[in-house]
């Protein structure tokens, strides 16, 4: 999973979504202070949020601000704020190590060098003072090994989604980092924007997307938002997911309960699971129109702690949520070994948080016969149409057979 903003730490959560994360650092402050820091919080709902907003199929442009600390930029962990510069040498070992582990990741070493190299320039910057960058999608690695490793490595095959990013040093000298989703990413569209952006050391974000824009118009005759015909101007998943407060703080203020349970193991990750994957379909259905919000107070930190009918109203609509995507039967992971939702949760529970996340938010991978992607006997990559089963791995010189 590529962050829409790069956080500090996500180098070392490598491939997999963990749905206890978030309980963790929660538990920390519960454990050491006795109550949940107000920073924690706000980490862990930018966390959530950022990961919920990556199953929605629109465009979306999100804000984190990164503080000064005298010499060094911190972000805030386990309830203290650590250096920046910091996790990024660390997420450059970590992808190096993965890389000597498995030689096709190295592309994604060679983007936390890149990472490595931002972070000092961010370092280095003055208030007043502004740097524009770009994240493009693999697409020469995509070619080379497939769709599914690129999933792997946390990209959307799907939207070819790369990222326009923007930090604007403030007067306190603190860097205030945006970063815009951008699909079909299109290192021509790329180029075009930093080209302008040397020519306009102030542009902003809104021109650098109306540029990329501009020039997938000219190569394709057609309207795009950020990189999407079927966009509108200004579209931004992260707006609209917080128009609902209320579920927002309900799902943070749970989160919290069950980090204040004695459990452990395997019950506190059906529970948290449970309530992860209710918020989610319940995100899912007022996105698309299918329920709405029970309240439109705008609630602060301060003020999380709302009525208990409310309260009430929103456990039954979570519950209610999950417990309805759980009797839909869908197919998680298919073909020698497929995982579908039957007459009970505990297939959910078995499956991949990353799995789950994509088939609730109408990204499912597969069709009637299973995955689409899946592995020969051999271990190479396999990608067959959809509707379609193939006899034999599509590999150059593999005769292994296959009945997907």
């Amino acid at each position: 999973m590529e962050a829409l903003v790069e956080q500090p730490d996500t180098a070392e959560k490598q491939k997999s979504f963990d749905p206890l994360a978030s309980i963790h650092l929660l538990r920390y402050d519960l454990d050491h202070y006795g109550e949940v820091l107000p920073e924690t919080r706000q980490r862990v709902c930018d966390e959530e949020l950022s990961y919920l907003v990556e199953g929605i199929d629109k465009a979306a442009c999100t804000s984190f601000l990164i503080k000064r600390d005298g010499d060094d930029l911190v972000y805030f962990s386990q309830s203290t704020w650590r250096p920046y510069m910091g996790a990024l040498l660390t997420g450059l070992g970590i992808a190096r190590n993965e890389a000597e582990k498995d030689p096709r990741r190295q592309f994604l070493a060679d983007r936390a060098v890149d990472d490595l190299r931002h972070g000092y320039e961010l370092l280095a910057m003055q208030p007043g003072e502004q740097k524009v960058w770009h994240s493009p999608y693999a697409h020469s690695e995509e070619a080379q090994y497939g769709e599914e490793f690129i999933k792997d490595c946390g990209m959307n095959p799907q939207r070819k989604m790369g990222f326009l990013y923007q930090a604007v040093c403030q007067h306190d000298g603190s860097i205030l980092l945006k970063s815009q989703t951008v699909d079909r990413s299109d290192d021509d569209a790329f180029q075009a924007v930093n080209q302008a952006a040397a020519a306009d050391p102030q542009i902003n974000m809104e021109a650098m997307v109306d540029i990329y824009d501009e020039h997938l118009q000219e190569k394709f005759g057609d309207h795009f938002f950020a990189g999407r015909r079927e966009s509108k101007k200004n579209e931004n998943a992260w707006d609209e997911i917080h128009n609902h407060r209320d579920l927002i703080e309900f799902h943070l203020n749970k989160l919290e309960a069950i980090a204040s349970q004695a459990i452990a193991g395997a019950e506190l990750e059906n529970v948290t699971k449970r309530h992860l994957y209710g918020v989610w379909a319940s995100f899912k259905k007022r996105l698309s129109g299918e329920s709405i919000s029970h309240t439109s107070v705008n609630y602060s930190y301060a003020s999380h702690l709302y009525d208990p009918e409310l309260h009430h109203m929103l456990e039954v609509e979570v519950r209610q949520n999950f417990k309805e995507f759980v009797s839909r039967g869908e197919v998680l992971v298919g073909c020698g070994g497929a995982i579908r939702i039957v007459n009970s949760e505990n297939d959910v529970m078995d499956a991949d948080a990353s799995d789950v996340h994509t088939v609730i938010f109408g990204g499912s991978d597969s069709d009637r016969y299973g995955s689409l992607t899946f592995k020969c006997p051999a271990g190479h990559h396999n990608r067959r149409p959809r509707g379609v089963l193939l006899t034999k791995c599509q590999t150059s010189n593999c005769k292994a057979k296959v009945t997907c």
